[in-house]
């Protein structure tokens, strides 16, 4: 548990395109952000949903410091998940680093492809459902769900290459393997 996170850590105030990441530190990144995110259902939006159909019912002290909670919620978790996305970006052009590829793989091959991707399966999709007759409601439904799985693919093929590609054993021309295991 303290490797878990001290390499959390790690990412967290190394910022950085330098060097390289490997397949265990980025699965712990990995988990990090799973648990981030529970936290924030737990301590955020749960309470929102309860809470949300009977602020009517509070006192005003109370719908005062529910907004103030909220708003505070709100804010924090605006600034974390801005250094979380930094910190996200740099760790998968690390990972790809550790197996020789720059960072560009991930930027432009996957996923601007992976968007061309989604609005041709959108596109395509909205036609042959407008085709077929359905009515405009499922059409817009059948796109954006088209979208979703498309999305959800490519997804789970960065992942599966970020959790469990093989980086190189020796040095490459991002640096030795980490250190970091």
């Amino acid at each position: 548990m303290q490797k878990f996170w001290t390499n959390i850590w790690y990412d967290l105030t190394h910022i950085t395109f330098k060097g390289r990441a490997s397949k265990k530190e980025y699965l712990y990144w990995f988990l990090f952000h799973i648990l981030f995110s529970l936290v924030f259902f737990l301590f955020v939006s749960l309470p929102a949903n309860i809470l949300k159909p009977q602020i009517q019912n509070l006192s005003t002290t109370a719908q005062l410091m529910l907004i103030i909670y909220f708003f505070a919620s709100i804010i924090i978790a605006f600034v974390l998940g801005i250094w979380k996305f930094l910190a996200d970006i740099t760790i998968s052009v690390r990972r790809f680093h550790d197996f020789g590829k720059s960072a560009w793989v991930p930027l432009f091959w996957f996923w601007v492809i992976a968007i061309a991707v989604v609005a041709i399966v959108s596109v395509a999709v909205t036609i042959i459902s407008a085709g077929i007759g359905l009515d405009k409601a499922s059409v817009i439904k059948m796109s954006a769900i088209s979208g979703q799985v498309t999305t959800l693919i490519f997804s789970l093929c960065y992942l599966y290459l970020c959790i469990f590609k093989k980086g190189d054993d020796g040095e490459n021309k991002y640096g030795l393997p980490s250190e970091r295991q």
